[in-house]
């Protein structure tokens, strides 16, 4: 191992003791290119198909490598490591993404056998995820496959001059802001020593496996994350300085334009090498914005997958039935609580379009029933509202078609068109706070409002039935 060869050249060669880096990779803490991780913790959650997203890091190290003597420390091998990674990840199909990640540093040597200075460059990686549970920013379960390629120069503690393939299991949960990431993954490396190495050096090279896990809070472009980094060297003989941990700190601020910052830092446990003294980093992300096409006006609605009136002149529509949820009568979709109509599930939509899925018509069915059964109530505002990705003209445009797309469903049923309306009001008034997937999913939201309603003892008015506007025949009735 590392540590055995500068001591075995200190205490039985010091006159020929070699002053050149080492070919092993002994890095804990890479730099990470997925979406919501922390420094060297990558995570399930794959990019968005097309997209691209580009990163590049600077992490400054402390004695990444040091020289213990009789389990004292002696010194540093390298005192001070400066470690940029450049990096992309590129998803071709949905749940699939590729990355390409390329590693160098400016390094200082300090006065002991196996000391390196100046660049150097790391080995290439190139990772392939795949997604198999879970959706974006929710919980998820995913696979990885990944390959080192020797592009390192040799004596560099960055490479060890073979092919060197791995993988990991993936994993995060949860829960509101906080989401609780892990990882377990192997790493080969060759059980024998490169070309021009002999057995002088002690070395014990060998696979590693690799743990980390983190978690981290996020609030609206705020986040902030706590992990831990482990190695473990599966070789024979692979002594307590051959294995590493570290624990790191993280703070992100997403800036607009999809551009996001990170910065932080922690402290290495048991001076393993790669377990840095102290380690502070800062990287740079960007993923531009998924292309939405402008939202089509409404060529037809849902209620059209139905038979048509001539084949069932009264079509009844009623909601599916379903176990009573907390406060609802069994079988209620809909019903009225102070100045609104609520419903008890929240509207479908077809992803990024203004189509009601059919699992969401009982719903619309109860809310006109709820109009029927209320004839005092003179005027509702369909008020639809977007989650924040995207552009704020998009999410407005959206969230005024599926506005749009429930007034025309409502009126289809038999809601009399003096007594309905809509608006939208796009991304600016967010139920829930935070960027992950559960509050985003809060925001995309449909509310009823009511505006007017009688409350003197005058008689309500009859509600007569009157042509649907856009196809001049009588609505389908309940």
């Amino acid at each position: 191992m590392p540590v055995a060869s500068v001591l075995y050249t200190l205490v039985f060669n010091p006159l020929g003791a070699l002053a050149a880096g080492l070919p092993l990779d002994v890095e804990l803490a890479r730099p990470a290119l997925a979406p919501g991780g922390t420094l060297g913790q990558d995570t399930p959650w794959t990019q968005p198909p097309g997209l691209p997203r580009i990163a590049a890091s600077i992490q400054a190290e402390q004695n990444p490598v040091v020289v213990y003597s009789n389990g004292d420390y002696a010194g540093a091998a390298v005192t001070s490591r400066s470690l940029f990674q450049v990096g992309t990840r590129w998803s071709p199909v949905r749940r699939l993404d590729l990355s390409l990640a390329l590693p160098f540093a400016w390094q200082e040597g300090g006065e002991f056998p196996g000391s390196a200075d100046g660049f150097a460059l790391g080995d290439v990686e190139v990772a392939a995820r795949y997604r198999l549970l879970g959706d974006d920013g929710k919980h998820a379960f995913a696979v990885r496959a990944d390959v080192a390629l020797p592009s390192a120069g040799t004596d560099t503690w960055m490479g060890e001059g073979t092919v060197r393939p791995g993988g990991a299991l993936l994993g995060a949960l949860v829960f509101g802001p906080i989401s609780v990431l892990g990882e377990a993954g192997f790493r080969y490396g060759a059980a024998t020593l490169p070309d021009g190495y002999d057995d002088s050096f002690a070395l014990t090279p060998g696979s590693s496996l690799l743990t980390n896990a983190a978690v981290k809070w996020s609030h609206q472009r705020l986040g902030v994350g706590f992990g831990y980094l482990g190695r473990f060297r599966l070789a024979s003989g692979a002594g307590a300085r051959d294995h590493a941990s570290a624990l790191v700190a993280s703070v992100s601020i997403k800036a607009p334009q999809g551009i996001t910052v990170d910065v932080g830092g922690g402290p290495g446990l048991g001076g393993g090498a790669g377990a840095s003294s102290l380690r502070a980093f800062l990287g740079l992300s960007w993923q531009p914005e998924p292309f939405k096409p402008a939202p089509r006006p409404v060529s037809k609605t849902a209620l059209e997958l139905a038979p048509p009136v001539e084949e069932v002149p009264d079509l009844v529509i009623r909601p599916i039935p379903a176990p009573p949820a907390p406060g609802w009568a069994e079988g209620e979709l809909a019903k009225v609580e102070g100045d609104r109509i609520v419903i008890r599930d929240p509207i479908r939509f077809v992803f990024a379009k203004d189509e009601v899925l059919p699992e969401s018509l009982p719903i619309l069915a109860d809310v006109a029933r709820v109009l029927a059964d209320n004839p005092r109530i003179l005027y509702v505002v369909v008020e639809g509202h977007a989650s924040e990705e995207g552009s704020f003209e998009y999410n407005y445009a959206l969230s005024t078609a599926r506005a749009r797309a429930i007034y025309r469903v409502l009126i289809e049923v038999g809601v009399h068109p003096d007594r309905i309306g809509y608006r939208a009001m796009g991304e600016v008034a967010p139920e829930n706070l935070g960027t992950d997937e559960v509050a985003l999913a809060g925001n995309r939201r449909v509310l009823f409002r009511i505006e007017r309603q009688l409350t003197s003892d005058m008689p309500p008015p009859s509600w007569e039935p009157v042509p649907v506007p856009w196809t001049g025949r009588l609505p389908r009735s309940r």
